[in-house]
């Protein structure tokens, strides 16, 4: 089905995707290719099925984006990039065309425009401002009428952002997110605008689509977006130095059931480890049924073996010579841990290792002098000065960012049967938490939690409901609701069949066409400053 190119004016396009929607509507293919298009509307009348009509009559009755979505999704699979050759260098007159009735003609007339617009960067700003512009302005069930081509848009603004700015697209990008999905519905776009966030190192932009309890999947998606939503969050939550949602947002990733390794996984449980061990001091434990368990949880850890010996080299032995134990480990896998883009998650774990060797002091401690908490731990405390006044300056940072609760004393003077002056140098004492939780704000923090799990529960209950009524109809929900056992089902389901489809289509480690970890994360590495 042949579409002319060169109009002269937004009404003959318009007026002969008109003609071509009609023909697609009301006859073959072949029927349509055959005739000829109609001219603008004060030329001349289309020939549709029925009484011919004005072409700006038929316009509006035609593409009506809650009438006609099927149709204009039809129409654009013929020839997406119809429109690109006349609007690329002149993207204003598309305003002649109103949002409100032509919204999803114009989500696919922008769409093509911005991904034409990577190879043009004569023209990228002002097809960038123009898209941004209708972003603004188009519905939500607009955007659904095409969800693919929601996506497309999502897709070329990101490649848009990471060729130019990623700041300038991240509006754009939350805005298109927030109109195209429905409430708690996690979407194919939530992973392009998280990682659209991590190139531009704006992590806080993502907080509202990482806090919003996901309870629906908005089709279309596949278990590859939801590994990559999970993954790009815990990256976030990393970079906030939310290190506890960040190893809640990992783990997710290690839950989905597989019979082969993906690289998202696998990167997944690197950072995890990484993680655990800056947050915690020690590695994660990884629940009997991680990837199902079996082989993949075995090709898990022989991916991820660099990691796990760094945290064994922090965690077993004396915390003395914890940091040579780490820096061996870390020149012997440096280039594994750079490949990764992990150096600088690898980085903060050494410089934790004093930190995390004074931590656990606590643990067994109800006083100790500065001096003797030098000598147990961290050797690093002795260069660059005196041991015991580092091991004061670290202990002061960590009271101050709530790390360990203590106070350090000093003598005024040496004692006379101290001539090491050991009283004068200090004593740390460990205190417990004084907090009573018996204030207002407590109160008012415990009301809202109950209030959470409450609305949680009911929502789980109806979702329950609905998959119940659902097998007893006796065919699967087709709503997407997070409904089974638990409020996980169909999610569940949904990992399960995009699972075994992934690794037959390459989504297998080191598979052909294979998700490679330098072609996913490249461009967010980079970017990210972890040290």
């Amino acid at each position: 089905m042949a579409i002319s190119s060169g109009y002269t004016s937004i009404e003959a396009a318009a007026a002969e995707c008109v003609h071509l929607g009609r023909a697609v509507a009301g006859s073959d293919s072949a029927a349509a290719a055959a005739t000829p298009a109609p001219v603008p509307a004060d030329k001349g009348k289309g020939k549709g099925k029925g009484k011919a009509k004005p072409a700006a009559k038929a316009n509006e009755a035609v593409m009506s984006a809650s009438r006609a979505a099927s149709l204009v999704s039809r129409l654009a699979a013929t020839d997406a990039t119809l429109f690109v050759g006349t609007f690329i260098h002149n993207p204003e007159s598309l305003r002649a065309l109103p949002v409100d009735s032509h919204g999803t003609l114009l989500l696919y007339i922008h769409s093509s425009l911005l991904q034409a617009a990577l190879q043009a960067p004569d023209v990228r700003q002002r097809v960038f401002l123009h898209a941004a512009e209708f972003i603004e302005a188009v519905q939500g069930e607009d955007l659904r009428c095409a969800p693919q081509q929601a996506k497309n848009m999502a897709q070329a603004l990101l490649n848009l952002g990471a060729a130019t700015s990623p700041c300038a697209v991240l509006r754009p990008l939350v805005t298109l997110t927030h109109k195209f999905a429905q409430p708690h519905a996690i979407t194919s776009i939530h992973q392009l605008v998280l990682k659209a966030c991590l190139l531009a190192n704006h992590f806080k932009a993502a907080l509202p689509l990482l806090t919003t309890p996901m309870e629906q999947v908005q089709q279309p998606i596949n278990v590859r977006d939801v590994l990559l939503y999970q993954y790009y969050g815990g990256m976030v939550w990393t970079g906030l130095k939310e290190y506890q949602r960040a190893m809640e947002f990992f783990r997710f990733t290690l839950a989905v059931p597989s019979t082969a390794l993906s690289h998202i996984q696998a990167a997944a449980l690197k950072k995890l480890i990484l993680v655990s061990l800056i947050h915690t001091g020690k590695t994660p434990d990884l629940p009997k049924g991680t990837f199902g368990g079996g082989s993949v949880l075995n090709m898990a850890r022989g991916a991820t073996e660099a990691y796990w010996a760094l945290g064994s080299a922090l965690t077993s032995g004396p915390a003395t010579n914890a940091e040579a134990r780490l820096a061996h480990v870390v020149d012997k896998h440096l280039a594994e841990f750079a490949r990764a883009d992990n150096l600088g998650l690898v980085r903060q774990v050494v410089r934790a290792a004093p930190q995390l060797a004074v931590k656990r002091l606590t643990e067994t401690y109800l006083t100790l002098s500065l001096r003797d908490m030098a000598r147990q731990t961290a050797a690093s405390f002795a260069s660059g000065g005196d041991a015991a006044a580092a091991v004061e300056r670290e202990v002061a940072h960590m009271v101050a960012v709530g790390k360990v609760r203590a106070t350090i004393g000093h003598a005024p003077q040496p004692a006379a049967d101290d001539p090491m002056g050991e009283d004068a140098l200090g004593t740390v004492a460990f205190l417990d938490d004084d907090d009573k939780f018996d204030d207002a704000a407590t109160a008012a923090g415990l009301a809202q939690r109950i209030a959470q799990a409450l609305d949680t529960g009911a929502r789980v209950r109806a979702a329950e409901k609905q998959v119940v009524l659902t097998a007893k109809a006796g065919g699967p929900s087709r709503s997407g609701s997070l409904g089974g056992a638990g409020a996980a089902g169909a999610l569940a389901e949904m990992m399960m069949g995009g699972m075994a489809g992934a690794s037959a289509g390459g989504f297998r480690l080191g598979g052909p066409g294979g998700m490679m970890m330098g072609g996913m994360m490249d461009d967010a590495g980079d970017a990210m400053d972890w040290s």
